[in-house]
């Protein structure tokens, strides 16, 4: 992919019909994108007339990235912080921060408004896990106990 900003080249294998997908970036989805005419996915939360240049995709604390859930990983959430901070979206840092502020006064999330945002659901429901994982007293009501294999095993 040529742009003013440079060249993007992504050499991944396009497995066997009956093959499995290797993880990463996949070319064979560019033509797809070019034809429509979109320089990412239509999920991809870019602002009105900005084009995407760079994406930063953090290490799930709670699943790394085949999909295989595993424990709560402490220093992937936190090393991620100063840059959602620092970057990340408003609407984000506004749910984050409506959400952390509720349970530090309530206790728990009960009787806090949802957002009206698909994404800001998301965005309260990965703030309700981080808080659980932590530890915080009364969150099990709200996660079920699968969800996070050792909530309260930080290492």
């Amino acid at each position: 992919m040529l742009s003013p900003a440079g060249r993007l080249e992504v050499y991944q294998p396009v497995p066997a019909p009956d093959g499995d997908s290797p993880l990463g970036a996949h070319t064979h989805l560019l033509p797809k994108l070019v034809r429509l005419k979109r320089p990412c996915s239509a999920i991809d939360p870019i602002p009105e007339g900005w084009q995407p240049f760079l994406t930063l995709h953090p290490a799930a604390p709670f699943r790394p990235s085949d999909d295989d859930s595993h424990d709560y990983d402490r220093l992937a959430d936190l090393s991620f912080l100063p840059l959602l901070e620092e970057f990340g979206m408003e609407e984000d840092l506004q749910v984050s921060g409506t959400f952390q502020a509720h349970v530090r006064q309530h206790g728990t999330p009960e009787n806090l408004k949802i957002p009206a945002t698909r994404r800001g659901r998301a965005r309260m429901h990965i703030e309700l896990l981080r808080m659980a994982a932590w530890g915080h007293e009364g969150m099990e009501r709200f996660v079920p106990a699968d969800t996070i294999k050792s909530a309260t095993d930080f290492g």
